[in-house]
């Protein structure tokens, strides 16, 4: 395997395959930090080429399930090969626990022992991908902690998530957790320059910088600002830095919450909501940016009110299915305590 960020981490994921055998992993670390590339590589040096040829299809299961007369149907996307596949639990909602034990049970199914007996491939397991397991129910969860128990000689399960608080601690003690941290802006920088150059493109430091600043660390996110400068301007010397429009649409909810506090004003930003649900904008995401764009603007006072409310009504989201109430209420308390501090002020 090699790597131009996490090197050393390469390394030993590469000594852990080399052992021949190994137990469930859990991958955590911020967005864009590059967990996807490294699981795709540790699958690749198990199997080698193989694994390259893979497809994607969105899939209908249907599960026969204890607590209903009908059937249960669900829809998900898959990434498969050979010896391995990949999905997203949360793709079907509150129906994870029946998807997750249906699919670890028709790998187990598989004729991976008789490949083996065959010479084929030399792994006497196929592996099961699941990203963004901190999104599953905690019944998911448990579900998962004791079917990977049961299925582990047939079965190794390589999760990935980006907050493992919210993994319950049965699941995570039976992984070997790999912390993957966010690149820094040098490795940000090391890449970018070295598309530029595959490309034959120039990219000034003023621009580079300009992109650090709105990547935040994502390398994903810094890539796309770099294609999108080429795209839109066709050439790499305009620093001007596009933000998406879920974004700024998050900047207008924090101006509305900061002009004026009053419930016409809420019911505004309600339907602003709403529109970033319907656009699939998580909202654990609305939360986290809204909090992070008012905290510079708010007194010294509410800041610590209001980074209390965030951590509340974000655990409430995994609670409720209604993620309207919950953001409409973290507005209200912004809106109250902006109109506590304006009042004391006066």
């Amino acid at each position: 395997m090699s790597f131009n960020i996490h090197k050393k981490l390469a390394e030993k994921l590469k000594n852990i395959t080399d052992s021949g055998d190994f137990s469930h992993l859990l991958f955590h670390g911020p967005l864009g930090a590059g967990k996807k590339t490294l699981i795709l590589a540790l699958v690749r040096e198990l199997y080698g080429l193989s694994v390259k040829n893979i497809k994607f299809e969105i899939k209908k299961r249907e599960i026969i399930t204890s607590c209903r007369s009908n059937k249960l149907k669900l829809e998900y996307s898959v990434i498969y090969s050979k010896y391995h596949m990949e999905i997203n639990p949360s793709d079907v909602g509150n129906y994870d626990i029946y998807l997750i034990q249906n699919i670890i049970k028709e790998i187990a199914r598989s004729n991976h022992i008789e490949k083996v007996l065959a010479g084929q491939h030399s792994r006497p397991f196929n592996v099961l991908v699941l990203n963004d397991v901190d999104h599953l129910s905690k019944e998911a969860q448990q579900s998962l902690r004791r079917t990977m128990e049961k299925y582990a000689s047939v079965c190794r399960i390589i999760m990935s998530c980006e907050n493992i608080s919210r993994i319950i601690n049965p699941l995570r003690s039976r992984c070997l957790s790999i912390r993957v941290p966010a690149p820094t802006n040098q490795d940000i920088t090391f890449i970018l320059q070295g598309i530029c150059e595959n490309e034959n493109l120039c990219l000034p430091l003023a621009i580079i910088d300009k992109i650090l600043d709105a990547s935040e660390r994502n390398l994903r996110r810094a890539i796309l600002c770099m294609e999108a400068l080429k795209n839109q301007e066709n050439n790499l010397q305009n620093d001007r830095i596009f933000i998406t429009d879920w974004e700024m649409q998050i900047q207008d909810i924090s101006n509305d919450i900061l002009h004026k506090q009053t419930p016409n004003q809420l019911y505004k930003v309600r339907n602003k909501l709403y529109e970033l649900i319907s656009n699939c904008i998580p909202p654990e995401v609305i939360i986290s940016k809204l909090l992070l764009i008012l905290l510079p603007r708010l007194s010294e006072k509410c800041k610590t009110r209001a980074v209390n409310a965030a951590a509340h009504f974000e655990n409430r989201l995994r609670e409720g299915n209604k993620a309207i109430y919950h953001l409409e209420a973290f507005v209200a308390n912004m809106m109250y305590f902006q109109y506590q501090f304006i009042t004391e002020v006066l």
